[in-house]
């Protein structure tokens, strides 16, 4: 338990970055992939079906893929912002693990994947 003054008591931690989707596993194959980490695990009980990447960082958060049943409605309310040394390359990678282009905005081009469906959006 942290100390009542320590930066932890007073400031939270970012430990864990979930996703609602329809397809946890899809959806933590193509992340693991596109970010080279592994599945940390997949967890099924009941209803619940959640897959965890490992943190991509030391330290860093894990990002998690819940299902959820209700469907997507509008656009998602999240995205990762991430770097590359080759834009182009890292773009064509993206879209030939399923993503699908979304367009291009200053030097940078985004590619998506769809809850459960990667090249779908």
């Amino acid at each position: 338990m942290p100390e009542p003054t320590s930066p932890v008591a007073v400031h939270p931690l970012v430990i864990e970055i979930v996703v609602d989707c329809h397809d946890p596993k899809r959806l933590a194959t193509f992340w693991s992939a596109l970010l080279g980490v592994d599945i940390r695990g997949e967890v099924r009980a009941g209803t619940l079906w959640f897959v965890a990447l490992l943190p991509i960082c030391p330290d860093g958060p894990i990002i998690g893929f819940q299902q959820v049943p209700e469907g997507k409605v509008v656009k998602n309310r999240m995205h990762l912002d991430l770097r590359v040394t080759e834009l182009d390359q890292a773009a064509r990678r993206a879209v030939d693990l399923g993503g699908t282009p979304a367009g291009r905005v200053r030097r940078t081009r985004t590619a998506m994947a769809s809850h459960g469906r990667p090249g779908r959006q």
